[in-house]
């Protein structure tokens, strides 16, 4: 019985121990989103007529052109919200990220007619006080939500799995070098410490909808207080692929804002969020704030036509076996 356990602990261990990642030639590129900022015009609504059409939708604040000031902050422990902070000659107006949801709103319709999606997938994420970097591909199917990744780079060839409702849910992972590659597929919750010790979120907010959910909640939540400063920039370019990026960004520092500066890349052809990166609060006020967080889609293929097969370990073309 003991052997058993000693096993079982073992196998698990050695697969935990090739789960670590690290900055690599995989690595998404941070530089290519500032470059493609840098590089575009200066930020107008030119060019992009669905954008100048939820821009100028209504009535807007006092400056709220394609970019905007945020608002003196009170100094106080805590932000006012909109409506105490709004003067009363700007009572019709609305708030400066009002436009900014308009559109990513708009973003999120298109991804309802996505049945099902394979994609290059790279990540960066501060995970205590790491920066890890992966990039993997990617198959996803909404409905039941699944998830097939294969990666690439310093963990090239690892396979995990997930099928919402099977394997008691839990997901799958598949080693595919050194000792781990000798043990078969490991199951582990997502949540588990195990996993998340490598990751802020777990495999279940992962695909292009649920990360946009994130950021509209979190719109619309800052929508309560003072406004940041809202920047577009509609002539964008990650890569080749033409984009508008949505840049929101506060002043100052409260408990409600728990990231300095959002971006959002939708692309400007079909309307996904292809990329979206957070950024903490700088230690120094007038330092640039450091980054916390980017999920970046390219590569994208919508409405393949994936099947169970697809997210079938036994699946001949995987070595989940």
């Amino acid at each position: 019985m003991r052997a058993g356990r000693f096993w079982t602990a073992w196998t698990l261990g050695v697969c935990l121990s090739a789960w670590g990642c690290s900055p690599g030639a995989d690595a998404p590129d941070v530089s290519d989103a500032a470059a493609a900022l840098d590089d575009a015009p200066a930020p107008s609504t030119d060019g992009a007529p669905w954008l100048d059409e939820h821009v100028a939708a209504r009535p807007p604040s006092p400056g709220n052109e394609a970019s905007t000031s945020a608002k003196p902050l009170p100094r106080t422990s805590s932000p006012r919200s909109a409506a105490e902070s709004t003067p009363a000659a700007e009572e019709l107006a609305e708030h400066r990220l009002m436009p900014a949801l308009r559109i990513a709103e708009k973003s999120r319709a298109a991804l309802d007619d996505i049945r099902d999606y394979v994609a290059t997938f790279s990540k960066q994420e501060l995970v205590g006080t790491s920066m890890l970097s992966q990039t993997m591909s990617m198959k996803l199917r909404e409905k039941p939500f699944s998830v097939y990744l294969k990666y690439g780079g310093k963990q090239a060839g690892r396979e995990v799995l997930f099928v919402e409702g099977k394997n008691k849910g839990n997901l799958l992972v598949k080693e595919a070098k050194g000792v781990a590659a000798w043990v078969g597929p490991i199951s582990l919750s997502p949540t588990s410490s195990e996993v998340m010790r490598e990751n802020r979120y777990p495999i279940t907010r992962i695909g292009m909808a649920r990360t946009l959910d994130v950021i509209l909640e979190q719109w619309r939540n800052e929508t309560k207080y003072v406004e940041p400063t809202v920047t577009y920039y509609p002539q964008a370019r990650l890569g080749e692929t033409p984009c508008l990026v949505i840049e929101s960004r506060h002043a100052r520092k409260y408990r409600q804002f728990p990231y300095c500066m959002t971006r959002l890349f939708i692309e400007q052809e079909r309307q996904l969020p292809i990329r979206i990166e957070q950024y903490g609060w700088p230690a120094k006020s007038e330092a640039e704030p450091p980054l916390v967080e980017l999920y970046m889609y390219t590569d994208v293929e919508i409405n393949v036509g994936l099947t169970d097969k697809d997210f079938d370990p036994a699946n001949p073309a995987y070595n989940m076996r």
